[in-house]
């Protein structure tokens, strides 16, 4: 039994005890009896109340975003976006990005079942070339957060696109919004960066659902903010949709291993439990897309502290599942 429950049910009695007065000749409490066991019940019911509302209510407890990569395009110029919400107890999570601009996306609702961490996805329609851009979620609903701002980042627009080639100016038609394609990740070898270098199962490949898959990662990171520190990779399971691994997914299951200072290559084996519900509370996707995202943690003493690089997903390898 809860504490909530044990303190409801326990302050139940007391009242009872406080209205009933003698209880079948074998409770006889009198006056200042009574008295003492309403203030004790209504005390006890007041606790169970405040104790489930911070305990089973449902809040958002942490909020990331995925720094976009700098890249060039033609503009207007669709930009990717996304960040990492997580959340304890069951309901929905009113979100948006808000950008360097001054602009911001359309809120979105995010849904929740039981503690998890959920991929939220977003886009920066951009119309010309921006340097120092920055991108933070936030959060509206049902508590107020606000991501760390993402670090800087640039986006080039093609010349052509952005003031016009040859004749241009003698046609009125704007020219198509192009969707930005992610680069492939790279070390950087001034900052904390990882890459992966081998996928076993090679990307592509179909995943049956219900089967456990274990994936074999050859990886290379650079590590220069600490000594040492904790690299995560987890398996990002998207539902079926046209956008594959980038739309709106679920982090299930993952691996962690420590790192230390420096630019080195190591492997990971991360074993993905097939969407069969067992990372997930039950929960199962039926079909969709799994791709991974790797993250840096702070280590104290071996045990994984605060968050420090969310890398995003590497939608480079992608893997369609089902049945």
């Amino acid at each position: 039994m809860s504490w909530d429950t044990l303190f409801l049910l326990v302050g139940l009695a007391f009242v009872g005890v406080a209205v009933l007065g003698d209880i079948a000749g074998r409770i006889s409490p009198g006056k200042q009896g009574r008295i003492a066991a309403g203030i004790i019940g209504v005390s006890l019911f007041a606790c169970g109340f405040w104790y489930h509302s911070v305990i089973h209510g449902f809040t958002v407890t942490e909020v990331d975003v995925v720094p976009p990569l700098t890249t060039h395009g033609n503009c207007p110029l669709t930009v990717g976006l996304q960040g990492v919400v997580e959340a304890k107890g069951s309901g929905s999570v009113i979100s948006y990005f808000e950008f360097s601009s001054g602009n911001a996306s359309q809120a979105r609702p995010t849904t929740f079942q039981g503690a998890n961490s959920q991929i939220v996805p977003g886009v920066w329609q951009v119309q010309e070339s921006l340097k120092d851009a920055w991108v933070r979620l936030q959060i509206l609903a049902p508590n107020k957060m606000t991501s760390a701002t993402s670090k800087p980042f640039s986006i080039t627009c093609d010349e052509s696109a952005q003031h016009g080639g040859a004749g241009a100016a003698n046609t009125s038609t704007p020219p198509a919004t192009t969707v930005a394609q992610r680069p492939t990740h790279i070390l950087d070898a001034s900052a904390n960066s990882l890459a992966f270098d081998t996928v076993e199962p090679t990307a592509g490949a179909y995943l049956k659902r219900g089967q456990q898959v274990t994936f074999n990662i050859e990886l290379s990171y650079n590590l220069v903010s600490a000594d040492s520190a904790i690299l995560s990779v987890s398996t990002a399971q998207f539902h079926d949709s046209p956008l594959r691994c980038g739309g709106s997914g679920e982090l299930t299951d993952a691996v962690e291993i420590p790192i230390v200072h420096g630019k080195h290559q190591t492997q990971v084996h991360l074993t993905w439990s097939g969407d069969t519900g067992a990372s997930t509370g039950g929960r199962t996707f039926g079909s969709g897309y799994l791709s991974f995202m790797p993250m840096f943690w702070a280590s104290n003493n071996g045990v994984r502290g605060e968050r420090i690089n969310l890398f995003g997903t590497y939608s480079e390898y992608c893997y369609q599942f089902g049945r």
